[in-house]
């Protein structure tokens, strides 16, 4: 059985003990969204609603822990776990079919895809998360330049452009900050 179809099985239930405990419009909002799109088959949809619910929980896990007027601490618990799971699985579905749509192929017979994230120094944060993001879902150290880490930075005896144009080929995925 797929995530998706896990997923939708498993949504009603989140979304009654969530409901149970608060009435924020917002995160409210968000589940009824999420339902929505799993309906649809909305992976970036899913995703998102999915990130900002798992927020909510980052948030709010340890008050409802502490709240003596909170039914089944637990079953939130096993919420926040379930939430963290389907957003990483559906998350690197995502990046696959991202993948498949620009046609890069893990065939060892062509040059490895390259993944170039682009960013100002000011978005160092941003682009720290991204590459920990990278990383964790498998992408070598050798298929992603970024400037900002000591692991995909440009060798000290090249120039940034001259790199670049011997890198980056026709199977080059940018992100750009």
């Amino acid at each position: 059985m797929n995530e998706l179809k896990k997923l939708s099985l498993e949504i009603d239930g989140l979304y009654g003990t969530i409901k149970e405990y608060t009435k924020d419009p917002s995160l409210l909002n968000h589940l009824s969204m999420l339902k929505k799109a799993i309906e649809e088959a909305n992976y970036e949809s899913i995703v998102y609603c999915l990130g900002e619910v798992d927020k909510w929980y980052n948030n709010n896990l340890a008050s409802i822990r502490n709240n003596i007027y909170a039914k089944r601490y637990s079953t939130h618990e096993e919420n926040s776990k379930k939430i963290k799971h389907f957003l990483s699985v559906i998350t690197k579905e995502v990046c696959d079919e991202y993948a498949l749509q620009l046609n890069i192929t893990t065939d060892s017979s062509t040059s490895q895809p390259i993944i170039f994230l682009s960013h100002s120094s000011e978005d160092k944060e941003y682009g720290n998360a991204l590459r920990e993001l990278i990383v964790g879902l498998g992408v070598p150290d050798n298929q992603l330049i970024y400037t900002s880490h000591p692991m995909n930075k440009i060798p000290m005896d090249m120039k940034i452009y001259e790199y670049l144009r011997q890198n980056i080929n026709s199977q080059v995925f940018m992100i750009i900050l």
